[in-house]
């Protein structure tokens, strides 16, 4: 909030200063124009919402770190204290079509968005190309992987369209955690 009202208040002498004609910069006088573009542009970051607010969907780099904040509070809490927030669909770890899930190191969903898909056993899903996605977690993270990349193609959520989805899984003890964002087509 300070730094908007010190944005504000530069703004203000900014603006006052491109109305008498002049804008004094390094002791010396820039043309109107100028003054008029640089109030253009202060205007421009004043307005811009952030990112997450503009944008529809989550990137890699948000993925991750979601996955990285839900395994932070898996390994102080446990999974099932943990549970309920990595569950609520309204909580800190769904972020537009971004969203947490847990499995265990036999493929089965603990926490997903979806209720319906919590208990069931993954480890055998294809994507579209047949690529055994799950399987390819577990082996990974079995095979000593701590946090990795999964790359598959899936239907986003949102749109419907199949897309390249980027996956960063996390091991914490017997758990997986993982969080993806799409990068392909389906955006």
């Amino acid at each position: 909030m300070v730094h908007h009202l010190q944005l504000a208040g530069r703004f203000r002498l900014l603006a006052r200063s491109t109305i008498e004609g002049r804008v004094t910069a390094g002791g010396g006088n820039v043309p109107r124009r100028f003054g008029t573009l640089v109030i253009a542009f202060c205007l421009g970051l004043l307005a811009a919402p952030p990112r997450s607010a503009a944008d529809p969907f989550g990137t890699p780099e948000e993925a991750q770190a979601l996955a990285e904040n839900a395994a932070d509070l898996v390994r102080a809490e446990g999974l099932s204290p943990a549970w309920a927030r990595l569950s609520d669909p309204a909580g800190d770890f769904r972020d537009r079509d971004l969203y947490v899930f847990v499995l265990d190191l036999r493929g089965f969903l603990l926490v997903h968005p979806n209720p319906a898909a919590v208990g069931s056993n993954g480890r055998l899903t294809q994507d579209p190309d047949g690529k055994y996605f799950v399987a390819e977690m577990i082996a990974r993270a079995q095979a000593g992987e701590e946090a990795f990349w999964v790359t598959y193609r899936w239907p986003h959520p949102d749109t419907g369209e199949v897309g390249v989805k980027q996956t960063w899984m996390v091991r914490v003890g017997r758990w997986l955690i993982g969080c993806g964002a799409y990068i392909g087509e389906a955006l």
